[in-house]
């Protein structure tokens, strides 16, 4: 059975895009894996694009709270864009929300440079 988070990666510049799609349950060690592999490349800036992520689950949340820890510690940020009221529905209720930058779309999340070429 195919994970339900799906996580795809792209590189520019010091940022790094990482796009969540689909839901973050119980199968999450693939996601994990990979957003692992983000970090060690040290980017000075990560953008979670979560609009296409459906569901967020507190193991979810640690994903995305481990991604911020891993990044802070290599002088980095995580912004996260156009969470789904679900989600930031979720995320406010365990007080995770002013961890993070949030942006309403990924438009907004990126450094104008690097905008129009992810869109």
């Amino acid at each position: 059975m195919p994970p339900t988070l799906k996580v795809e990666i792209s590189h520019a510049n010091d940022t790094t895009l990482v796009r969540l799609i689909g839901e973050a349950r119980l199968d999450i060690e693939d996601a994990a894996f990979q957003l692992n592999r983000v970090v060690a490349f040290h980017p000075k800036s990560v953008v979670v694009d979560a609009s296409q992520l459906t569901f967020l689950s507190s193991i979810g949340m640690s994903l995305l709270l481990n991604l911020r820890r891993s990044a802070a510690h290599s002088g980095g940020k995580v912004k996260l864009a156009g969470l789904q009221p679900l989600v930031k529905n979720a995320m406010e209720h365990a007080t995770l929300l002013q961890l993070f930058e949030i942006y309403p779309d990924l438009a907004s999340a990126m450094p104008a440079s690097q905008a129009s070429a992810t869109a």
